[in-house]
C-alpha cells in the first residue's frame, strides 16, 4: 500500500498538468508542484483549505464571479459527475488571474465507505486566451478599418477566384461584393482591358509576382463609369505552395476626374474653353514635326481685337468677357476640324492651320476670319 501510494505520488508530482485532490467537503488533501506553480501558492500551504481557497474567486468565461459553491468544479464534486475540458478562471486575493482548462472525476478516498472525493487536473491557458483575445481584437479592428475605409480588402484562392471581399467594396463593374465570390477578376466586364492585357496580368499571377495599381474601368449599377485601382501580392503555405492572392482596391473615379479637370485647366482657357498658349505651343511643335516629315505646309496666324480695352473700361469686364466668348465662337465656326484656335492671352488669339495645300488657301481662310469679325456683335443688349 505504501509502495502504491509512493508511486502515485511520484506520478502526479512529475506531471506537467496541475493536479489537486479534494475530499467530499471540497478541502484540498493533495496538490502537485504544477498545481502550486499555476495557482501560485507555496507547497503544502493550501492543504485543508477549500476550493478554490480563502479570498479566491472562481470566474466565468466572461470574467464575472461564480457565487461561492456554484462553480463547475464544486458542482462536479457535489454531484459526483465528471467534468471534461471546462473553462474556468481563478482570481487570487491580490487580483492575479489565471484561466484553466479543467477535467475532473470522482474518486473513492481511502478509509471512506460512502464519501467520495474528486481529482482535478488542469492546464494554464491564460497565455492562449490572451493571444486569442488579442487576435480577435486585431481582427475586429481590421474589419472596422476595412468597413470604414474607402479602400477594400480582398482575397483569392490558388485558382485566382475571390473568396473574400470586405464590405468596403460597394460595387465592382456593377456587381456587389457577395456576387463576386467564386469569380475571377477577368470574369467581370471591365471595359478597358484587352485580351492581351489580361494575358499579361495572368502571366504575372502564374509567376507568383505582386502587382500594383492595376487600373480597371467599368460601369456601376447606375450605368456610370467607375475606375478602380487594385494591388495584390501572393500568399504561400508552409510548404511554399501558392495559397492565393490578397490585396487592396480603391475607387479612384473622383481622383481621375479631378486630375482630368486639372489637366484641362492647365491646357484650356477657363472663359472661352479654347486651348491656351501652352497647348497651342505643344500642338505647333507637333504640327511642325508632321509637316516636316510629310513635306506639307502649315499656317500660323495671330488675331487681336482693336480697342478691346475701351469695351472693358466703358462697359465693364463682364461685357468684355461676353465679347471674348462670342469672338471665340465666331472664329471656331470658320475653322476646320484639323485646325486649332487658342486664346493666346487677353484679347489675342492664335490660329494653327494644318494640312493646307497652298499659301492662297491660308489667305482665303484669313479673309474668312476677318469677314466673320466684321459682322456686328451684340452683347448685353448693346
Amino acid at each position: 500500500m505504501r509502495e502504491s501510494e509512493a508511486l502515485f505520488r511520484a506520478a502526479i508530482e512529475g506531471m506537467l498538468e496541475g493536479v489537486v485532490i479534494c475530499d467530499a467537503e471540497g478541502r484540498l488533501i493533495t496538490t502537485n508542484p504544477a498545481a502550486e506553480r499555476i495557482l501560485g501558492f507555496a507547497p503544502g500551504r493550501r492543504i485543508g483549505q477549500g476550493w478554490p481557497g480563502p479570498g479566491w474567486k472562481a470566474l466565468r468565461e466572461d470574467g464575472s464571479t461564480w457565487p461561492r459553491g456554484s462553480d463547475p468544479v464544486t458542482r462536479a464534486l457535489h454531484t459526483g459527475k465528471s467534468l471534461a475540458r471546462a473553462l474556468m478562471g481563478v482570481e487570487t486575493p491580490d487580483g492575479t488571474r489565471a484561466w484553466l482548462r479543467i477535467d475532473t472525476r470522482p474518486v473513492a478516498l481511502p478509509g471512506a465507505r460512502k464519501a467520495r472525493g474528486m481529482i482535478a487536473s488542469f492546464v494554464d491557458i491564460t497565455a492562449e486566451l490572451d493571444s486569442r483575445q488579442a487576435m480577435q481584437w486585431s481582427e475586429q479592428r481590421f474589419r472596422d478599418l476595412t468597413e470604414l475605409s474607402t479602400d477594400w480588402y480582398w482575397e483569392q484562392d490558388a485558382q485566382f477566384r475571390f473568396v473574400q471581399i470586405s464590405r468596403g467594396a460597394r460595387t465592382q463593374a456593377g456587381h456587389p461584393p457577395h456576387q463576386l465570390i467564386g469569380k475571377r477578376r477577368w470574369d467581370l466586364p471591365w471595359i478597358n482591358m484587352t485580351p492581351a492585357a489580361w494575358d499579361a496580368h495572368r502571366a504575372k499571377l502564374e509567376r507568383h509576382e505582386a502587382f500594383h495599381e492595376l487600373e480597371l474601368h467599368g460601369h456601376n449599377e447606375n450605368g456610370e463609369l467607375e475606375i478602380i485601382s487594385v494591388s495584390g501580392k501572393p500568399v504561400f503555405d508552409a510548404a511554399g505552395r501558392l495559397d492565393g492572392y490578397r490585396g487592396i482596391g480603391r475607387n479612384i473615379t473622383a481622383r481621375m476626374k479631378a486630375e482630368q479637370q486639372l489637366a484641362h485647366l492647365t491646357q484650356y482657357d477657363a472663359l472661352t474653353g479654347l486651348p491656351n498658349r501652352m497647348l497651342l505651343r505643344d500642338r505647333l511643335a507637333q504640327a511642325l514635326a508632321r509637316a516636316k516629315r510629310a513635306q506639307t505646309l502649315l499656317g500660323v496666324m495671330f488675331l487681336g481685337l482693336d480697342n478691346f480695352k475701351e469695351i472693358n473700361d466703358s462697359l465693364g469686364h463682364a461685357v468684355g468677357d461676353q465679347v471674348l466668348v462670342e469672338v471665340s465662337n465666331r472664329l471656331r465656326g470658320c475653322l476646320r476640324g484639323t485646325d486649332t484656335i487658342a486664346r493666346h492671352g487677353g484679347d489675342e488669339f492664335g490660329i494653327l492651320l494644318e494640312e493646307v495645300r497652298s499659301t492662297e488657301e491660308i489667305t482665303r481662310l484669313a479673309q474668312k476670319l476677318l469677314a466673320a469679325m466684321a459682322a456686328p456683335l451684340r452683347v448685353a443688349e448693346r
